[in-house]
């Protein structure tokens, strides 16, 4: 598994932040497959990746970003605590 995150931030209004970050992930997800499939399959790798620019009010959750794909999601939820 391979985890990046980058983040930048900035204090404004005493009570928000603002944050500008990346994330990825990558995770190889192995398949159990018997006979000649076994042979031919090596598993399969999973990414999750994003990137924005959010202003966050201190102690509430947001939504930052997500995927969709068939019948999987996937959310990116961020919150700050900003303390005085």
């Amino acid at each position: 598994m391979e985890i990046f995150v980058r983040i930048k931030t900035k204090i404004q209004n005493n009570e928000e932040l603002f944050a500008d970050f990346a994330y990825k992930r990558s995770l190889m997800e192995e398949g159990f497959y018997s006979g000649e499939k076994a042979e031919e399959e090596e598993g399969v790798e999973q990414k999750f990746e994003i990137s924005s620019a959010i202003v966050l009010n201190s102690g509430q959750a947001c939504i930052a970003g997500g995927t969709m794909e068939d019948h999987l999601a996937r959310l990116l939820i961020v919150k700050a605590d900003i303390e005085p």
